[in-house]
């Protein structure tokens, strides 16, 4: 775990496979949030930047976070 001076501990969650990961947005953790099934934070936060569903939909069934993301 990393430190910062006079702080102390600090939780790193870049990395979704470290220790943290799971609270991380690219974490593959399947939700369900407005009726509709989403495979990460990432995935739902990437669509809510578009009104029209065609463009939603393209980005919940990306394969990945990262893909999501480069939808966007």
């Amino acid at each position: 775990m990393a430190t910062v001076e006079g702080e102390g501990p600090v939780v790193i969650v870049c990395e979704p496979r470290g220790p943290f990961g799971a609270l991380s947005n690219f974490a593959e953790m399947p939700m369900c949030l407005d009726g509709e099934n989403w495979p990460s934070v990432e995935h739902y936060f990437q669509a809510e930047k578009f009104t029209d569903p065609s463009h939603r939909e393209q980005v919940r069934s990306a394969t990945s976070p990262r893909d999501a993301k480069a939808l966007a």
